[in-house]
């Protein structure tokens, strides 16, 4: 499905890479330069009161205190939004703004976007729903940081101020005349709004004084910013005429040619030594924990200092800290880690509390390997650790690893759980969704068969009840696939202490409840066994 863009000197559906609209118009360039400048000592200023402030929660305070804390760390992030704003602005006026081109895939952030945004909107009471394509691309090239500001603040923007009725997110990947670049679009529908308003709001001139007054002043120079960036991208914004209430933006997305291995399996690192720096105990008594338990040797610091003083007696395989340290901070540690010889084979993980746009293209100019914000999990980071611990790593121009990327990467299957325990089901449907995959939750064995023969699933979980309904079951399933490849794995549950008689079509038997381990090192063994052919990732 494409749409054209009839105020438009050309459809975003037919663009060429070498077509792609010129940066916008150069603002006075002093007058945007001393902006810019102005707003980043601002910004850093603000950034490090939010450090300041990380680090007076994580120590012992009263609850007055601490709700003083809590009030400044809110009203510094508010205050350090509208600095980025003006800090945006004027680097779009002066020319200045830089735009990171990382590998990513555009189908994995639209969709963890559009969750995202559906799960805001119920939140505030709205009804949004979503229609997502399934042959968006998967390989790019681009600002994946830049696309979430763009798509995140315009959504919220016009939702908010442009209520209407039926609104619904939809992307749709478009021809291109080009085989570098992948065109996609998304759209909003059900704006409350004229498609002749909408053309203001966006209008390259300076809005009414009326949407001003509607909308407020922050509001429309954000929305500006969105312009600005979208054209900076090479994209375009359109309104159809055929759907009045419908904005459409469409992007370009340079096509990836390679494609990187998926993640191996987790696994465990017997003999790998590990140093955990954090100042704050809580944290590095957890991450220890978790370490030991996949088999790392693991020491600990409380300071950069510190862990230098390690590091130069003995080598490490692994260095996770964090990014606020006191005497000398992450990005610090870092740099000398590897100035001085003593991470020359080893991987460099950075948790960070906050972080600030620049942070990732900072990581990669100083060798660190992977970057994640705090709260993180065992899963994401053992995952993260299957990579950056690859012994097919390269060594040098390794992509740096973000959350973004082990998303990427994650294996995300269509589990149907059969399981009459609402408990159990509640467990597990929480356990899927935390994996990243897609679960469908049924009550008994008649509505699940009903499923596999509306659906492809590619794990299927059943309650073991007795053994003459279980054949049964994999009997009709038999029936529905007459290709072994396509029959989905049966993983058949029973509580715990519990004996059953052996079944053939049973794939795996398990122990309920189940746990993140074994999940994993279930779905692990299945991909390995399936070799590609059965499960697909």
């Amino acid at each position: 499905m494409t749409a054209e863009a009839p105020h438009a000197p050309a459809s975003p559906a037919t663009c060429s890479a070498d077509a792609l609209p010129a940066s916008p118009n150069k603002g006075t360039p002093t007058d945007s330069q001393y902006v810019a400048e102005v707003s980043c000592d601002l910004s850093r200023g603000l950034q490090e009161i939010l450090k300041l402030t990380a680090l007076s929660l994580d120590t012992e305070l009263g609850p007055t205190q601490r709700g003083y804390i809590e009030q400044i760390k809110v009203a510094t992030q508010s205050l350090l939004g509208q600095v980025e704003t003006l800090l945006d602005i004027a680097c779009l006026q002066s020319g200045a703004l830089g735009l990171e081109q990382i590998p990513f895939n555009p189908a994995v952030l639209l969709a963890d976007l559009a969750s995202a945004i559906v799960a805001n909107a119920q939140a505030q009471g709205c009804s949004l729903s979503c229609d997502l394509a399934s042959d968006l691309p998967t390989r790019s090239q681009g600002d994946p940081g830049r696309i979430r500001q763009i798509l995140t603040t315009l959504t919220k923007l016009l939702f908010a101020n442009c209520p209407g009725d039926n609104l619904c997110i939809q992307t749709r990947r478009l021809a291109s005349d080009d085989p570098r670049v992948d065109w996609v679009r998304f759209s909003l529908f059900g704006l409350g709004q004229t498609p002749d308003e909408l053309r203001r709001l966006f209008a390259p001139s300076p809005p009414p004084k009326t949407l001003i007054s509607q909308l407020g002043c922050l509001a429309c120079l954000q929305i500006e910013i969105c312009r600005r960036l979208i054209e900076h991208l090479g994209g375009w914004i359109w309104i159809d005429d055929q759907s009045p209430t419908t904005l459409h933006i469409g992007l370009p997305l340079l096509r990836l040619a390679s494609r990187e291995p998926l993640l191996p399996p987790s696994g465990h690192w017997h003999g790998k030594r590990a140093l955990i720096v954090d100042d704050h105990s809580e944290t590095r008594r957890t991450l220890v924990y978790w370490l030991k338990e996949w088999e790392f040797a693991v020491e600990e610091a409380s300071s950069g200092t510190r862990a230098l003083e390690l590091a130069r007696q003995q080598a490490f395989d692994l260095y996770i800290f964090d990014a606020v340290l006191p005497e000398i901070d992450g990005f610090e540690l870092a740099q000398r880690l590897r100035s001085e010889g003593l991470a020359e084979r080893a991987a460099l993980v950075m948790l960070a509390s906050l972080g600030q746009r620049g942070d990732a293209e900072r990581c990669r100019s100083l060798g660190i390997d992977a970057f994640l914000m705090k709260p993180t999990t065992p899963p994401e980071l053992r995952a993260l650790l299957g990579q950056v611990l690859a012994a097919d790593r390269p060594a040098q121009d390794a992509p740096l690893i973000t959350r973004h990327i082990i998303a990427e990467h994650r294996p995300r299957l269509r589990i149907l759980f059969i399981e009459g325990d609402p408990i159990h089901q509640k467990l597990a449907a929480a356990l899927f969704q935390q994996g990243g995959h897609d679960p469908v939750m049924v009550a008994d064995r008649q509505m699940g068969l009903a499923c596999l023969k509306a659906g492809d699933y590619d794990l299927v979980f059943v309650d073991l009840g007795p053994p003459e309904q279980i054949t049964a079951m994999i009997a009709e399933i038999a029936k529905e696939t007459t290709l072994t490849s396509l029959r989905p794995p049966l993983i058949g549950m029973l509580s715990p202490g519990t004996e059953y008689p052996e079944i053939s079509g049973l794939a795996e038997r398990i122990s309920k409840p189940l746990t993140p381990t074994t999940l994993e090192e279930l779905i692990r063994r299945l991909l390995q066994a399936a070799s590609g052919a059965g499960l697909e990732s």
